[in-house]
């Protein structure tokens, strides 16, 4: 298709290049249907402003740290510093990789691709918008994979520069000397400890009385203990007020009141969908009260030619979902069974020590009134963390007492994210204690660490010393 002004046709439409939109695409040009793909930023938010270039940073960090805490093991590093405008001069290199590896499956699957914005004149037909010319489009199909965004507190006025959100942190070039952040989760723990290993002095203020509520206290307190021996200040069950026009935060916790002229402060706010520029009252589709598309259990909403992924549904999601997502989409349009529903997703956080979880918590299988068997096996008594020099961490895992099914699984330590698979593929097989724990693990390495921690719950385990 060339743009102008002529109306051109497509099987489907799919609106959002982050990861459920491209992935959606892509599978669909794999089953022979035309497809079009519109979108601002190939790879959305995840590439080029959230999980890769986060990583990228926090990793080179973490490896500074390494080679620094090394004269133990023989290693002599004196001056190590990080040049963060080379490290964001690598990062894009990485984002421009990974960027062309998308446009190349696209372009293999015949995909149309356009970088632009999109927006419904009706529920057939849209129109694209590239640098100041239309495409006007119509298509039998469309998707929404536009994700989220944040939304504004009342009374602050982010700038871009001094008051931001948590996407801007991956693009600093400088290192700010203080940084308030407002709000928790995975985004405010992330956020403080990116900005801590950077050598910012942090404060972290949030409402709820757990940085992050859906990981169990005992998970959590390692972390953030490291977090604290980064110099991060943390205020939980806070509220506050900010000061544009001074610079300063006000910061209340309990019967402290906490005051700070920031160079940087950071909104980790509650978010929505990014739908406000699609002119969705040209269709039929809804939205909840809480701002997000309404979909049913096989991604349409209420209008017949429309479906909805990724972000734009809200909840608890991430990118993992949203690759899922576009698979399961993209089955579904073009006359296939969608994918099974997945028993466990995952959460991975970089919280001064990484944290990953996958399935049910304790708390929350207790609350669920299921009766559970627990166990932990610590990093410390693993052989190959011996060998990182890493013994900080457990791993724990939350069974189904009478059967010994696990359920969960959540792991405080070092390459949480990487350990984590090996729970879900248990999970998602419906594996029990006895299974991964008679399983033999390579040694030595940290994948025992949650074999053993199966093995102490099912009572097979060498490593529990009986008083």
């Amino acid at each position: 298709m060339v743009v102008g002004d002529i109306e051109v046709g497509t099987d489907v439409l799919v609106i959002g290049a982050g990861p459920a939109g491209y992935t959606a695409a892509i599978r669909l040009g794999q089953m022979g249907m035309d497809v079009t793909l519109v979108g601002p930023e190939i790879g959305g938010i995840c590439l080029n402003h959230g999980c890769i270039p986060v990583k990228g940073i926090v990793r080179t960090l973490d490896l500074v740290a390494d080679v620094t805490a090394a004269e133990a093991r023989g290693i002599k590093a004196h001056g190590v510093e990080v040049d963060l405008n080379k490290v964001q001069a690598w990062n894009a290199q990485v984002i421009r990789k990974l960027q062309a590896g998308i446009r190349s499956l696209l372009n293999a699957s015949g995909v149309q691709l356009f970088e632009g914005t999109c927006s419904f004149t009706s529920s057939t037909t849209a129109v694209v918008r590239i640098h100041g010319s239309t495409q006007h489009i119509r298509f039998r199909k469309a998707v929404i994979a536009t994700g989220m965004h944040y939304i504004v507190p009342e009374g602050i006025r982010p700038d871009g520069r001094r008051i931001i959100f948590p996407h801007a942190v991956a693009h600093l070039h400088k290192v700010p000397g203080t940084a308030v952040i407002l709000g928790g989760g995975i985004d405010g723990a992330t956020m403080a400890s990116l900005l801590a290993k950077m050598g910012t002095r942090v404060t972290l203020a949030y409402k709820s009385a757990s940085l992050v509520p859906a990981i169990d206290d005992d998970v959590l307190q390692p972390a953030m203990k490291s977090l604290a021996d980064l110099g991060v200040q943390t205020f939980p069950q806070a509220s506050w007020e900010v000061h544009s026009e001074g610079g300063e935060v006000v910061i209340r916790s309990g019967n402290e009141t906490t005051t700070r002229t920031p160079d940087l402060i950071l909104i980790c706010s509650p978010t929505k969908a990014n739908v406000q520029n699609l002119s969705l009252d040209r269709t039929k589709v809804r939205l909840t009260d809480k701002g997000f598309v309404e979909v049913d259990d096989r991604y349409r909403t209420a209008d017949p030619s429309i479906y909805a992924i990724g972000d734009v549904l809200g909840g608890r999601r991430n990118a993992s979902v949203a690759f899922r997502d576009g698979l399961s989409v993209a089955n579904i349009i073009a006359g296939k069974p969608g994918l099974p529903d997945y028993q466990a997703m995952t959460l991975t956080i970089e919280a001064g020590l990484d944290i990953a979880s996958a399935g049910m918590g304790e708390k929350e299988a207790k609350k669920a009134g299921i009766d559970v068997t627990v166990s932990r096996s610590p990093y410390s008594a693993n052989g190959g963390a011996a060998t990182y020099g890493k013994q900080d961490g457990f791993i724990k895992v939350v069974a189904e007492k009478q059967t010994g099914r696990i359920l969960g699984t959540q792991i405080v330590g070092p390459r949480a994210g990487d350990l984590i698979g090996e729970a879900l593929l248990a999970i998602e097989m419906g594996a029990r204690l006895e299974d991964v724990a008679l399983t033999l693990h390579p040694h030595p390495e940290l994948n025992e660490i949650f074999a053993d921690a199966c093995a102490r719950a099912a009572g097979l385990s060498a490593n529990v010393v009986k008083k």
